[in-house]
């Protein structure tokens, strides 16, 4: 990348000896260049060393082809860039690649490189790293190295034949706990190339994801339906916009087509050179020539989302369906209002959505007789009727939806008009406004075609006489196809028991012929009666997971109780409650409570490894006998793992606390877990998700059983 110097003429009248700065070579300043200057320091060598083979790979006329990047693991702890490109003679290695600020490539935009501070960037994170190079035949291998003194230096290994290709390869060893900052920062930092790398050593590996659900695509700018930030991409390099540092040095076209732009995602694309970096460039330079290149291309950006949005509204018949397209997509929105698009009866509202104003045409039109207020229906409907009135158009304004059309509908009649309604809003899942005339004999063909011409061609519009009422509330339901349930059977899968019946099982059984025990509540209008029998539901739930002898229940209707009448085996439900603790095994509701609460530390404690469930088989196949084993295999036995609000609700019961519980065990299961992990180091494979994979289960427990 050509590198631009803001240079001047200086006359120096009179004065001495005249002395040039220069930089002394010591540690200070080789640390200043190669730690101090990064901030991310994974990320900048990440993004370093893949620029450099993106360069090779251009200067060797091998763009199209992907250069490799090695990621580091438990079993393969180093980190690698190699690309197929031109490679370093020994030559390049002494005269440039071991010189700050000497570069190739600083005369020519074709490639990135320029400042000779990124082959470097290694040394910010390590005081070691391999460079194997490849060149006409000979393959040499190098190492880069920090002295005792804090200068780098570099000394040549080996060297040998081969007929590899040529190519450049860098490589340093990671720490172990920065595996998954490397292969974030791959992710990360090289999702704008467009020929992305081969991953090494990482399975199903993915790039930062980018929205591909392009609305707009020119060799200027990108806008995706999805995502956010404004990002410039010069070359193969992506750095999001600080709009802080260019707003105030815009005009104020600019200044808002940038702030309607910044909701979305957004890329504008600049040639190499056009933009100012950073030394480290892990950010723009926001100068002279950054600020002159923004403006050119808003420039260039302005009339191309000006011509896609009138194109598209062209091709739209009515001034609704024009705003359904401006509302279908953020992006499209901003767009529309980046480009300062004007539409007659459209209305830009505050929350970024454009309304349909209704009311301009219907209140200076005055082709209607005489008509009431439209009114949104919501999720219940409600007619209202007003009269005209000045304050009109604040109802007749509306904000079409993609998924949730909207419809006029005309009351020309008023045989269960709502009831039409809402079975009309329910199968169109639509937005209704109603429209009333005091003769409902006036809404003939001919009012509709003058409505929808007032109206822009909206043609939604829908007479509720049209519209069939549904059956059940029509009448029209055969009698004789329908019993009626004699009660109601709760089960564990019902919903809102504790507050209405219309979840449970519908029973047609004759309650006479239950001669089983069973406990009832009493119902009306699908409602328990008795609040405490409601607020009892949610324990006798409970009691039913611990308690397999739990008495069924069920619900019975106020007006069926004489059907039961004398008969033993049914027990009210508040009075069964009452007595129902009593009658089981307190000492096990005590052991399942605690049970279940040591389940729970377990679970948490030691979920990496209880829920591999070939490594517990495998573990009892070959170290049955081992500590590690029993702790784990105990913590899967036992029992019910009741949910917290179980916890609560069985604790109040038996008059336990979990929290005694858990301090009790916590800090027990705690400390075994981690001394088992100091006998087995080796067992933390399994806890973290890019290496778990990386050993198979047998393995593993040969290894522990071996260990014994």
């Amino acid at each position: 990348m050509k590198l631009t110097s803001n240079t001047a003429p200086v006359q120096v009248s009179g004065g001495g000896l005249e002395t040039s700065f220069s930089i002394a070579m010591n540690a200070k300043a080789f640390r200043v260049l190669s730690d101090s200057l990064y901030q991310n320091k994974i990320g900048s060598i990440v993004r370093e060393i893949s620029c450099n083979a993106l360069d090779g790979h251009i200067m060797a006329g091998k763009a199209d082809v992907p250069f490799s990047i090695h990621l580091p693991d438990e079993m393969e702890p180093w980190f690698a860039v190699q690309d197929f490109g031109t490679g370093l003679t020994p030559d390049a290695i002494i005269n440039v690649f071991t010189k700050y600020f000497e570069s190739t490539k600083d005369d020519s935009n074709a490639t990135v490189g320029a400042f000779g501070l990124g082959a470097k960037s290694p040394f910010s994170y390590t005081d070691q790293f391999t460079v194997t190079s490849v060149t006409d035949g000979v393959k040499r291998m190098y190492s880069a190295y920090i002295t005792e003194s804090g200068v780098p230096s570099i000394v040549e290994m080996d060297s040998s034949p081969t007929d590899e290709c040529n190519g450049v390869e860098i490589k340093l060893s990671a720490k172990r706990d920065d595996y998954r900052k490397f292969s974030n920062e791959v992710s990360a930092q090289l999702r704008f190339f467009k020929v992305k790398p081969v991953i090494q050593n990482r399975r199903n590996f993915e790039f930062a994801s980018l929205s591909n659900d392009i609305i707009v695509l020119t060799e200027n700018i990108s806008i995706a339906n999805s995502g956010s930030g404004l990002y410039v991409i010069q070359g193969n390099v992506g750095y999001l916009l600080d709009t802080s540092q260019v707003t105030e040095k815009l005009d104020a076209p600019d200044k808002s087509l940038i702030d309607a732009l910044y909701g979305s995602q957004v890329c504008l694309y600049f040639d190499i050179g056009e933009i100012g970096v950073t030394a480290s460039r892990e950010g723009l330079e926001y100068n002279a020539l950054t600020i002159a290149s923004i403006k050119k291309k808003l420039a260039l950006v302005r009339p191309e989302l000006t011509a896609y949005i009138t194109d598209k509204m062209k091709e739209l018949k009515t001034d609704y369906e024009r705003a359904l397209f401006l509302n279908s997509a953020q992006s499209v929105n901003r767009m529309a209002r980046a480009a300062g698009i004007v539409f007659d009866r459209l209305v830009a509202g505050h929350n970024n959505t454009f309304h349909f104003d209704f009311s301009k045409a219907l209140v200076d039109d005055t082709k209607l007789d005489q008509w009431n207020r439209p009114t949104r229906f919501g999720t219940v409907a409600r007619w209202s009727s007003y009269k005209k009135t000045r304050d009109f158009g604040v109802g007749a304004v509306i904000t079409p939806k993609p998924h949730e059309p909207t419809w006029i509908v005309l009351r020309d009649i008023n045989n269960r008009a709502n009831i039409r309604a809402k079975q009309f809003m329910a199968e169109k899942n639509a937005t209704l406004l109603e429209i009333s005339l005091d003769d409902p004999t006036k809404y003939t063909d001919a009012f509709i075609a003058t409505l929808t011409d007032m109206l822009g061609g909206f043609t939604n519009i829908k007479r509720l006489s049209e519209v069939e009422i549904p059956k059940m509330v029509a009448g029209t339901r055969d009698r004789n196809s329908y019993s009626r349930p004699t009660f109601y059977s709760w089960n564990d899968g019902c919903t809102n028991s504790h507050v209405n019946v219309r979840s449970w099982e519908r029973e047609f059984d004759e309650l006479k012929e239950y001669d089983d025990d069973v406990a009832y509540v009493v119902i009306e209008d699908m409602a328990i009666v008795k609040n405490a029998d409601a607020k009892n539901i949610a324990r006798f739930e409970l009691l039913s997971k611990l308690e397999p002898n739990t008495l069924p229940l069920i619900a019975i209707r106020t007006i069926d109780l004489k059907k039961i009448e004398g008969l033993d085996n049914f027990k009210p439900f508040g009075e069964y409650m009452e007595t129902a603790i009593k009658l089981f095994d307190t000492p096990k509701l005590r052991i399942d409570f605690r049970n279940s609460t040591i389940h729970g530390i377990f679970e948490s404690v030691a979920d990496d490894l209880i829920d591999n469930k070939d490594f517990m088989k495998e573990l009892e196949k070959h170290a049955s006998d081992s500590k590690l084993y029993k702790m784990l295999s105990f913590g899967t036995r036992l029992g019910t793992k009741l949910s917290g609000k179980d916890l609560d609700d069985l604790g109040e019961l038996i008059g336990l606390s979990e929290q005694d519980i858990r301090n009790k065990y916590t800090k027990r299961i705690t400390d075994c877990y981690e001394s088992m992990f100091k006998k087995y180091p080796f067992l933390i494979t399994f806890t973290h998700w890019y290496t778990k994979d990386k050993v198979s289960p047998e393995h593993a427990a040969k290894y522990i059983a071996a260990m014994q």
